[in-house]
């Protein structure tokens, strides 16, 4: 039975950690500034602020889409207490090995970065080496029909709230974490070796002020019907709430855009950015939001069928 309760506990404290830790970016303090910014955006496009209670409805939060994100969120509670935590073990021991190697291979470190020198280029580092990632790794989720197949579940939501970030299949949280887990472990150990060990690996692990700013200035809006876009030229540097809503919308000519996380330039270097500049109206989900899953299992099992609902070979929707 203790067992059980420890195993209870480490769920629960997996959710919990998503209100409370500030490097999530369901913290609670992000949805304060998202709501603030939601009510700025409500004014200055309306000029009212009547349509504040819609944010609330029962349409948006109790929709079935929403309910199966609450599903797969409890679900992937237990999943990660049962292995992912395996993917901080792994990006530590890769930023060993990695400071170890350049140890070999180089001898000491003979200018070694000063601690403050190493943790701000560190950072710079980590920010823009960690969302090149994450534009590459969703663009291949796009792109490849297997990994399309664990990936659609994110997008076959018809109703999106700031929890539909964590609408993830299990082997696309695997996924992630593995990434995450490489270019941590890349970094942190070369980081290491240039600042002569003289900053330890867990230093580098809470550090991150950039993604502070970016969870502060209305990440949890992405996910969201709160339409706000940045200033234009902008929009070209950073990608906006807006533009992530039009990377879930069902039309053809979004299909395949908007692919970065917090910056713009990849899509824009690579031919994938579309400014909202031009978007009037949005629907979310699948473009056959038929075959959108509505139970658990039927979420976790489908990418495994060897065909969809209309008897087709899993592709992507791209």
């Amino acid at each position: 039975m203790s067992r059980v309760a420890d195993i209870l506990g480490d769920i629960l404290t997996v959710l919990t950690d998503y209100l409370i830790v500030p490097s999530q970016r369901l913290h609670y303090g992000y949805w304060i500034t998202s709501g603030v910014l939601a009510l700025w955006v409500l004014w200055r496009q309306q000029k009212t602020l009547r349509g504040w209670t819609a944010v609330f409805s029962r349409k948006v939060w109790l929709n079935p889409s929403a309910k199966l994100d609450y599903k797969i969120i409890v679900f992937n509670a237990v999943f990660k207490v049962g292995l992912l935590g395996q993917f901080l073990f792994f990006g530590i021991q890769l930023s060993d090995w990695v400071g170890m190697r350049l140890q070999e291979w180089f001898g000491p470190c003979l200018n070694p970065l000063s601690e403050s020198a190493a943790l701000v280029s560190y950072t710079l580092a980590l920010t823009l080496a960690g969302d090149l990632s994450v534009y590459v790794v969703h663009r291949m989720m796009h792109r490849v029909p297997l990994l399309w197949a664990f990936h659609r579940l994110h997008h076959s939501a018809t109703e999106m709230t700031p929890l539909t970030q964590l609408r993830l299949h299990p082997i696309e949280l695997i996924i992630n974490n593995l990434r995450s887990g490489l270019v941590f472990g890349l970094l942190a150990g070369s980081f290491t070796y240039w600042a002569g060990n003289a900053v330890p690996v867990l230093t580098f692990l809470g550090v991150n002020v950039f993604r502070f700013a970016f969870y502060s200035v209305g990440a949890n809006l992405r996910h969201s019907h709160v339409r706000m876009p940045y200033w234009h030229p902008l929009e070209y540097l950073f990608i906006s709430p807006l533009q992530h809503q039009i990377h879930h919308s069902v039309k053809p000519e979004h299909h395949d855009r908007n692919f970065g996380s917090m910056f713009a330039i990849w899509d824009w270097a690579f031919g994938t950015l579309v400014t909202s500049r031009s978007v009037k109206k949005l629907t979310f989900g699948l473009a056959d939001n038929s075959t959108s899953p509505r139970k658990l299992s039927s979420a976790l099992l489908s990418p495994f069928q060897r065909s969809d609902a209309s008897g087709r070979a899993v592709q992507p929707r791209r």
